[in-house]
């Protein structure tokens, strides 16, 4: 498992920065906004890519249940909301080559990114709208991730957080299906693995909790912290002798282990599939 480096220490000390007094400093709230070029832009999600490449990897079936539908975004956060539904979708098409399934949620990436209150319509120019190929995917990938760093680089921090957390939210919810259908140790331990990824998002997401469509998703995230505080995340340092020398065929990196019950893992999954339902009709 892939080490996170917590964003906790970090959002502490950025926000000395970002405020403009000693007092202000105190109270999180009055510093809502000004992080993007000093904090935000440093933080990284994991692709949803990695986990439906996981799934595909375990043998696990392809459910049409994994995804609903939407309909039309009424606003600029229903809009990033369902932005980050459909890299979600489009990642999961991708591993299980659904070709005319990516064909069809391509085109709904490239519409909805012509809306005018959008504003990044150009990084989805180079998707093809006819004679969409299963290769084209990675193209939708990369226009989401430059769409991404500018949002957060000209003070559109909201409006990032809504697409990242709604995008962590569908794929942590196929992993919750897939887990309840094929349960494995390997879907067990990305699940538990979740909650470094959940206290992310509930840090970034406190901070814009201000800004337009952010309240709900802060809610719902921050909600499943007593949950997640069920898994443990045990970290293994590298092995050196009594001399300081490394042990040699030993692990030349740090590694850890996830520990975490069933029950935990099933009370997880409910809490998901629940958020996700409740966020999907609230956008």
């Amino acid at each position: 498992m892939k080490k996170v480096v917590p964003f906790s220490l970090g959002l502490a000390l950025a926000v000395a920065a970002a405020c403009q007094s000693p007092e202000q400093s105190e109270n999180l709230e009055t510093c809502v906004g000004p992080l993007d070029s000093a904090l935000y832009q440093n933080v990284d999600f994991p692709s949803p890519l990695e986990n439906m490449f996981l799934l595909q990897g375990q043998g696990v079936e392809w459910s049409d249940k994994w995804f609903g539908a939407s309909d039309y975004p009424a606003t600029i956060s229903s809009l990033m909301f369902r932005m980050g539904e459909l890299q979600a979708q489009i990642a999961a098409c991708y591993a299980y080559e659904k070709g005319e399934l990516a064909a069809e949620l391509a085109a709904e990436v490239v519409r909805l990114s012509r809306e005018e209150e959008f504003g990044y319509g150009q990084f989805f120019a180079a998707i093809p709208t006819e004679g969409f190929q299963l290769n084209d995917c990675p193209k939708v990938v990369s226009a989401f991730n430059l769409m991404d760093v500018k949002l957060r680089e000209n003070g559109r921090g909201g409006q990032s957080i809504i697409f990242n957390a709604s995008a962590w939210l569908a794929t942590s919810r196929v992993l919750a299906q897939a887990y309840g259908r094929q349960p494995s140790a390997a879907l067990r331990e990305r699940i538990g693995e979740q909650k470094l990824v959940q206290r992310q998002l509930a840090d970034v997401l406190r901070f814009y909790v201000r800004e337009e469509g952010v309240a709900p998703l802060h809610q719902r995230i921050v909600a499943m912290d007593s949950l997640f505080e069920q898994v443990r995340i045990v970290y293994e340092p590298i092995p050196f002798d009594e001399d300081n020398h490394l042990v040699p065929n030993a692990p030349q990196m740090e590694t850890s282990r996830v520990v975490v019950d069933e029950e935990a893992v099933a009370a997880i999954n409910q809490m998901i599939e629940n958020a996700y339902a409740e966020l999907s009709r609230a956008y």
